[in-house]
């Protein structure tokens, strides 16, 4: 905010000036008046949306607008409970919605889903036998078993994921055969053997050929059979997606990539490939910015150097070169905004040139040492350093960006990628990469993930007889609070979904929060000590460069207040989600949720009116400023302003009841406090008018010595300087599909309407709620143009009065000076824009102010460069000092002024007579370019270059120049006001405009303290 350089500061004039004045003003025998209104909102439980935190929580809706029907998003894996131990018929069910679930998730066919069902019947009788009992561990495919299961593959689900990823691993090469024909014979021993990973070397069992066998026999009943999924998951992520029931298998998912050196895979064998160096988002990172992934192969640089390289998946070579760091390397774009980079191939090994399309696996140099390696190669040396470094981009390459990811999960199936979507992908798909997935009942171990975890223990809850993370009974004492928490890094858009186990008493809350904003807030009403499930916490994915932006903390707050409160996790889990469509015509929309908070309420209650204890006051309003303050200093000798004032024994003097404090929430409110609404009235007799409307703001003084308080206000401009976006905002709004605006949009705003957008979001409508502020209006928006030729009919998007945009015709109108045409533009605003700066934005270089008037209502209108008398002011009337200030050193007559294609394309000259006389004929010069100006219709837009400049010169002006007068106090004074000014003792007279006026009363009266700028005789030649 600009401040005013004010006339005279708070202190002055003196008291005995003050005095001789106001008996001037006294002598025209009417009373002067000042009345103050302030308001008092009582607080009430509630939901009330202006007064309540708010959570902006993102969700994708997903339509499919060619008729074809989506799958549904895979269910998170949780152990299945029913309330009772399921039957065998009931377990069936379940196995067969997983061997679907994870095939559909692999993008597999009805032929591997009848094989993994197979392997499940011989291995452990589809799960009723051997290790696949559920009290051992439900390893139903026996992966993971060599000898005693590995934990880490225990679960129905998680034994169908990996059997599926071993699917496609060790049959990736057969499966276009097997999708026409099915599996045969010869498919299940490759299978068991390893297949494309490595024959012989990945064995599955060591009963091979009674495996086979029987894998084979229960292949071919099963393949007959209908396998589809009839039964319910427990604990499912309802409408985290739009829920579509599938009619059709799909085609193909995500593909597992190719290697990047041909004909190998991560293994202990020599040629196998090795990780040499993690990228620094893996947690066995060695480097801090490492943005790949750095591998070589097993026997060391002799096996590796010249080894293929190949693209991971279809796409088309956007760089191939070399640079001295990453040597010779190649980057390939792929589908849905995915690049793959390979560098430090042998020096002109690249066999591919930009634009050329590659397929997956297709060769694309060799692997080498280029570049900047280590350790570098040398004469005696010359394969040192010889290693691939690999890299994934989300968004695409950037240089010095962040949006990339670990390579190593999505090498390894672990995380699967849009980035391959195959010709024949007529589907809409939905990948979800779980990060982290675990029920407690079995293991409490928490990962290193998990924050803050003192007095955090694994407990059993003895009414369910089932173990939970978390905070058991008498672990926070009766009016103490603990939290621990779990932070995630997103790569994509995600959620956490949790379920758990809460006790709560009167007095106790549970809060779970995000980044530290509450998502769910439970009290003794919503728990009852049974599994609660609860809805999963959207996050979105933010694409933007800087660190830590998709860093997102989930944390769980408990605050005991009987001490008998507990918490349990029973389940967590983080997944990533991806939407990705092949051929198919589908919308992907952003929706933004508001999510709001019963946090409580403030509501009107009464209005308290003050006048005879009023000692002084002021307000101060300039053009430079944007916001109006005020000032007030009431007579407190009763201490009954004072904000702690209450009726106690401690204080025998206060025995006055006090109409300015209450109790509230078990603490003691005043009137006098930050936010209270204030309206202030001045005049004469009965003659009042609002010359104020805003709210308290700041620090509230009190002078023990002088028995005053003194408090500060804003007027209600200062809501658009402390409202700052929440959302995104864009003009025009952000392309749904491709979350951008078009380059060169058909359709424009009027820069009025962008206005009156950022006034509704704000707040600054709807807010009134007295009689008389009902009366007046919330915004004045002038419609926003520019003289210049005639530009033609042209389409803008203006806001109607319901604040909804309309796509209208404008005509530019005939006037003396020039046809009147649209003040279009194009403004994209992000989280954490203030709405002040965006107007000031929009505004700056035209002749267009905003401001709050007297009453509160938000004004956009142009600057007049010539007004009206209004008002004159003569010595030994009513005008009682004068005093003037010139400074021409820092103005310029002369102005250059130029488009978007700057000084060396068409320029402008505009200059000004008044100032030119100023300066004696002195040309002094300044250039300025306006990169906003739209010369696309061919002209040079002159007309509004003659704007900008005409906006500069009355800003030089206006500061070059003024005049400080104390007149009569007249609070009908407004800013930008004309009058008329004589002084025989300083020999002024002439016509002046006012900037500021600050308007200052106490109990003598009232006075106005005036500074004053130039009228504008004569504009732009």
């Amino acid at each position: 905010m600009i401040e005013m350089t004010m006339i005279y500061g708070h202190q002055t004039p003196s008291k005995s000036f003050m005095d001789s004045l106001m008996k001037k003003v006294n002598a025209y025998g009417t009373e002067p008046r000042v009345l103050i209104e302030l308001d008092k909102f009582s607080y009430v439980p509630g939901v009330k949306s202006r007064f309540d935190i708010v959570e902006w929580i993102f969700k994708n809706e997903i339509n499919d607008v060619n008729g074809d029907e989506i799958p549904a998003v895979n269910e998170p894996d949780f152990q299945h409970d029913t309330g009772h131990e399921p039957d065998k018929h009931e377990r069936y069910e379940y196995i067969v919605c997983a061997a679907q679930d994870a095939c559909r998730a692999w993008g597999l066919d009805k032929y591997a889903v009848a094989f993994l069902l197979a392997i499940c019947k011989h291995e452990t009788v589809f799960g009723t036998a051997g290790k696949g009992e559920k009290r051992k561990g439900s390893y139903v495919l026996g992966y993971g078993c060599p000898g005693n299961c590995n934990p880490s593959y225990a679960g129905i689900k998680t034994q169908f994921y990996y059997g599926a990823k071993r699917y496609r691993e060790a049959l990736g090469s057969k499966l276009p055969e097997i999708a026409l024909n099915g599996l045969r014979q010869s498919d299940v021993d490759w299978f068991h053997e390893g297949g494309d990973k490595g024959y012989g070397r990945w064995v599955w069992s060591a009963d091979g050929a009674n495996w086979k066998r029987n894998v084979w026999i229960n292949y071919q009943q099963l393949v007959q059979q209908d396998l589809s999924c009839s039964s319910t998951q427990a604990l499912s992520t309802p409408n985290l997606f739009s829920q579509f029931q599938a009619n059709q298998a799909v085609q193909s998912v995500a593909e597992v990539p190719a290697f990047p050196i041909e004909g190998s895979y991560f293994g202990s064998h020599s040629g196998d490939a090795r990780v040499t160096s993690h990228s620094s988002k893996n947690s066995n990172k060695t480097r801090s910015n490492h943005r790949g992934i750095d591998l070589s192969l097993n026997g060391g640089p002799t096996v590796a150097h010249g080894k293929n390289i190949v693209a991971c998946w279809e796409g088309t070579v956007k760089v191939s070169k070399y640079s001295s760091s990453y040597g010779e390397y190649v980057i390939v774009t792929h589908t849905n905004g995915w690049e793959t980079l390979y560098a430090h191939l042998v020096r002109g090994s690249r066999v591919v040139s930009v634009g050329q399309k590659v397929l997956k696996g297709q060769v694309l140099g060799k692997l080498g040492n280029t570049g900047n390696v280590s350790p570098r190669p040398s004469a005696t040396n010359p394969l040192a350093g010889t290693h691939l470094h690999f890299e994934i981009w989300k968004n695409g390459w950037v240089y010095g960006g962040n949006d990339w990811i670990d390579p190593y999960p999505v090498l390894t199936g672990a995380q699967k990628v849009s980035a391959d979507q195959g010709q024949d992908n007529s589907k809409l798909e939905i990948i979800e990469n779980v990060r982290y997935n675990k029920c407690y009942n079995k293991n409490g171990h928490l990962s290193e993930d998990f924050l803050h975890l003192e007095d955090v223990t694994w407990f059993t809850d003895a009414t369910l007889a089932q173990k939970f993370v978390g905070y058991k009974i008498g672990a926070i004492k009766s009016g103490e609070h603990r939290s621990f928490a779990y932070k995630h890094n997103f790569s994509a858009d995600g959620y956490f979904e949790y379920n758990f186990i809460a006790d709560l008493k009167q007095g106790d809350t549970l809060t779970i929060r995000v980044d530290g904003i509450p998502t769910q807030i439970y009290t003794h009403e919503d728990t009852n000590g049974k599994i609660i499930y609860a809805p999963p916490v959207i996050v979105k994915y933010a694409n933007v460069s800087q660190g830590g932006a998709n860093s997102k903390i989930i944390d769980f707050h408990l605050e005991s207040s009987s001490g008998e409160a507990y918490f349990g996790l029973g389940c967590f889990k983080v997944a990533e989600v991806e939407v990705a469509y092949g051929n198919t015509q589908a919308e992907v929309t952003q929706r933004l949720l508001e999510k709001w908070h019963d946090v409580g309420a403030f509501v009107y209650s009464d209005t308290i009116t003050l006048e005879s204890d009023i000692v002084e006051w002021e307000i101060n309003n300039h053009f430079d400023m944007q916001s109006a303050t005020a000032r007030i200093t009431l007579d407190n000798s009763k201490g009954l302003f004072s904000p702690t004032y209450e009726r106690n024994p401690l204080f025998p003097d206060n025995l006055e009841e006090s109409i300015y404090s209450w109790y509230e929430n078990g603490q003691v409110q005043h009137i006098i406090s930050e936010a209270t609404p204030i309206r202030i009235y001045a005049g004469y007799g009965d003659q009042l008018i609002r010359v104020f409307t805003g709210a308290i703001k700041g620090e509230v003084e009190e002078d023990s010595t002088e028995r005053t308080i003194t408090f500060k206000c804003v007027d209600m401009y200062n809501q658009l300087e402390e409202c700052v976006f929440t959302r995104p905002l864009s003009f025009p709004p952000v392309d749904e599909k491709t979350g951008h605006t078009e380059e060169e949009p058909k359709v424009m705003w009027l820069k009025s309407s962008i206005v009156q957008a950022i006034v509704r979001e704000a707040g600054l409508v709807g807010w009134r709620y007295t009689l008389e502020d009902i009366t007046h209006p919330d915004f004045i928006v002038e419609e926003s143009v520019y003289l210049d030729i005639d530009k033609g009919e042209r389409k803008a998007v203006k806001l109607d009065e319901h604040g909804h945009p309309q796509e209208v015709q404008i005509e530019p109108e005939q006037t003396i000076g020039g046809y009147k045409n649209p003040y279009v533009e194009t403004a994209q605003f992000q989280i954490g824009a203030r709405a002040s700066d965006a107007i000031n934005q929009l505004i700056s270089d035209t002749m267009y102010r905003s401001y709050c008037n007297r009453y509160g209502t938000f004004i956009l209108e142009q600057i007049p460069t010539n007004t009206s008398t209004k008002w004159s002011f003569i010595d030994e009337e009513n005008l009682y000092g004068l005093d003037s200030s010139i400074d021409y050193s820092r103005v310029r007559n002369h102005l250059m002024i130029a488009g978007p294609a700057g000084f060396e394309a068409k320029v402008d000259h505009f200059f000004d007579r008044d100032l030119t006389i100023a300066l004696k004929g002195n040309v002094r010069t300044a250039g300025i370019q306006v990169d906003w100006l739209d010369e696309r219709f061919g002209s040079t837009a002159r007309g509004q270059k003659e704007t900008v400049a005409n906006r500069l010169f009355y800003d030089m002006k206006r500061q070059s120049r003024s005049y400080s007068v104390v007149v009569k106090g007249n609070p009908m004074i407004d800013i930008l006001d004309g009058c008329y000014i004589y002084d025989r003792n300083t020999s002024s007279s002439g016509y002046y405009m006012i900037k500021g006026n600050r308007l200052v009363g106490n109990q003598q009266g009232m006075l106005n303290f005036i500074e004053l700028t130039w009228e504008n005789t004569q504009q732009t030649d």
